[in-house]
C-alpha cells in the first residue's frame, strides 16, 4: 500500500515519530534485552531516516509494520491536539481542534487499511511514560462526542 501525506501532515507525522523514539529509547533504558521494542523502534528510526533522506514519508510500498507506526504516531498526534485542545480558551480553536482530530480518528482508526492494523505495544509505553491521559473536554457548540473512550479501548487492544 502506498502512503501519501501533504507537508503539513508530513510534518507533524516526523514529530510524532519522533516522541515514539524517545519514548521507545526511554523503555530501552532499563538495561534487559527486548527484542520486540528494538524492532519497534528500528521500524521507527528507519521511517525517521528515510524522512530526514528524502524530506517527505510518503512511502510506495509501505509494510505492515510501518503502517503499524505510522497509525501510533497519529495517536501521538491526538494526544498533543487533545493537550493543545485543553489549553485553548476559544471555543472556535477547541472546535477547529476537535476537526482535526475527528479527521486524523476517521482516517486512521475508521478507514481502511489503518482500522485493521494494530497498534504497537510502545503506544501503551508511551502513555504510562506520560503518566496521563490526554484531558476529556467536552465542547460547548453542536452535538457533544466523546471520542476519548474509543481512544481508550484502541489503545488497550494492542
Amino acid at each position: 500500500m502506498g502512503v501519501q501525506f501533504d507537508g503539513s501532515e508530513g510534518k507533524e507525522f516526523y514529530e510524532s515519530l519522533r516522541e515514539l523514539q524517545s519514548s521507545l529509547r526511554e523503555t530501552l533504558k532499563v538495561g534487559i534485552e527486548m527484542p520486540a521494542v528494538e524492532k519497534e523502534l528500528a521500524i521507527v528510526e528507519s521511517l525517521i531516516s528515510a524522512c530526514q533522506t528524502s524530506g517527505h514519508l510518503n512511502e510506495q510500498d509501505a509494510s505492515l509494520e510501518s503502517l503499524a507506526c505510522i497509525k501510533c504516531a497519529a495517536l501521538c498526534w491526538i494526544l498533543r491536539l487533545e493537550s493543545a485542545k485543553a489549553k485553548q480558551a476559544s471555543s472556535r480553536a477547541r472546535q477547529a481542534l476537535d476537526q482535526k482530530i475527528y479527521w486524523i480518528v476517521q482516517r486512521y482508526f475508521v478507514a481502511q487499511p489503518y482500522n485493521g492494523i494494530r497498534l504497537l505495544a510502545a503506544v501503551r509505553d508511551m502513555v504510562a511514560q506520560r503518566g496521563q491521559s490526554s484531558p476529556r473536554t467536552q465542547p460547548p457548540y453542536g452535538p457533544r462526542i466523546d471520542v476519548s473512550g474509543s481512544l481508550k479501548e484502541i489503545r488497550h487492544s494492542t
